[in-house]
């Protein structure tokens, strides 16, 4: 679910930032995806480097 909602949460920015910029339809509707394939990707990585990584030392 996570990763859904990253993925909306920044297609949705980059959408609105294009539509800001003046940009046409099809290049929002680009942005939305990619950046939105992106935000998954990025969640993706964090999770996986969370998981396989070892833990700092902290005392």
């Amino acid at each position: 679910m996570a990763y859904l909602l990253t993925a909306i949460t920044t297609g949705g920015v980059a959408a609105i930032l294009s539509l800001l910029a003046g940009a046409g339809a099809g290049e929002i509707f680009l942005n939305y995806v990619i950046y939105g394939h992106l935000g998954m990707a990025v969640m993706a990585t964090a999770l996986l480097a969370r998981q396989y990584l070892p833990k700092a030392d902290t005392d």
